[in-house]
């Protein structure tokens, strides 16, 4: 069962690599793995990824926070953590377009 069509899934990536470079798909789905495993260690040790003209992955930390619960009016303690995110370059988001309904700064 193939994804939606307005989503590139891993398989459809792989397809595209074997067509554009002649790979199997073994070798597509080798490379793409790669690629993704070189991102996802970068993001871990706390360095950012820089695509020119795709965008910048990085990595955030949010500093611990307390909340009040709504339902019963107690405190709730929330921990730092690490959070990923992904800035677009200003050529992708141009080519994608913005969102219905946000506003751009």
């Amino acid at each position: 069962m193939e994804g939606r069509r307005d989503s590139l899934t891993g398989a459809r990536l792989a397809r595209h690599f074997q067509a554009k470079f002649s790979f199997t798909n073994r070798e597509a789905k080798v490379v793409i793995s790669t690629v993704l495993d070189a991102v996802t260690s970068a993001l871990a040790r706390g360095e950012s990824v820089q695509l020119r003209g795709f965008g910048t992955f990085g990595v955030r930390d949010r500093p611990a926070r307390s909340y009040r619960n709504p339902q019963t009016g107690g405190t709730v303690e929330v921990p730092a953590r690490r959070r990923p995110y992904f800035k677009p370059a200003p050529v992708l988001r141009d080519l994608a377009g913005s969102r219905p309904g946000r506003r751009r700064a």
